[in-house]
């Protein structure tokens, strides 16, 4: 029996492979650039399949989302059900660079979103969003950390040290981004934000 006809057999099988091979083209090329004929023949499955299993390529961009997200929404919600602290907001921020370090492919994916304008929210990350926004307001209210912004600018803050060295770690190191420690890096960002959020006196 051929591989395609054991995933006729397989849902689970064929969801697999569907969701391997839409990622990687989607990695390589863009979303806008992947075609479902190109998924279908990279996964060894029929367009029908896909369609069955996901009925769009949106709705499969989607899916690819939220299955990459699982882990890390896990994470975080286990942090903000702690409450928000100095300790809390050092781990989030561990969690989140950690995440993005050992996950290559969800900078990648985030890379392209960018570029192609996609500004769908992934169900799990909306909600991170939501409760995180939330918590930062609490500790505003509670003078845990200043309250002179909007919590939206701090939570943008909190993001861009964290992004900034999957973005800009080969540039300020010209080109040799490996010397630059993560664990250090992440040290100090945790630092400056602290730092950074404290109530006036």
């Amino acid at each position: 029996m051929s591989a395609q006809a054991a995933r006729k057999h397989d849902p689970e099988a064929s969801r697999a492979a569907i969701l391997d091979a839409a990622e990687g083209l989607f990695l390589e090329r863009g979303f806008a650039a992947t075609s479902m004929s190109e998924i279908a023949e990279r996964s060894g499955v029929t367009k029908s399949l896909i369609h069955h299993h996901f009925g769009s390529k949106e709705s499969l961009w989607s899916e690819i989302k939220r299955r990459r997200f699982t882990s890390y929404h896990a994470s975080q919600l286990a942090l903000y059900e702690r409450g928000l602290s100095a300790d809390t907001i050092r781990a989030s921020m561990a969690t989140y660079f950690r995440f993005l370090l050992d996950n290559p492919q969800v900078v990648r994916m985030i890379g392209w979103m960018r570029l192609e304008g996609d500004l769908e929210c992934a169900d799990l990350v909306c909600d991170l969003r939501a409760r995180g926004l939330q918590l930062i307001g609490t500790a505003q209210a509670a003078g845990l950390i200043r309250n002179d912004m909007p919590p939206e600018h701090v939570l943008l803050m909190f993001l861009g040290l964290v992004n900034a060295y999957f973005d800009e770690a080969a540039f300020v190191t010209d080109g040799n981004a490996a010397g630059l420690e993560p664990e250090a890096y992440v040290a100090n960002a945790q630092k400056a934000f602290e730092a950074a959020m404290r109530p006036a006196p």
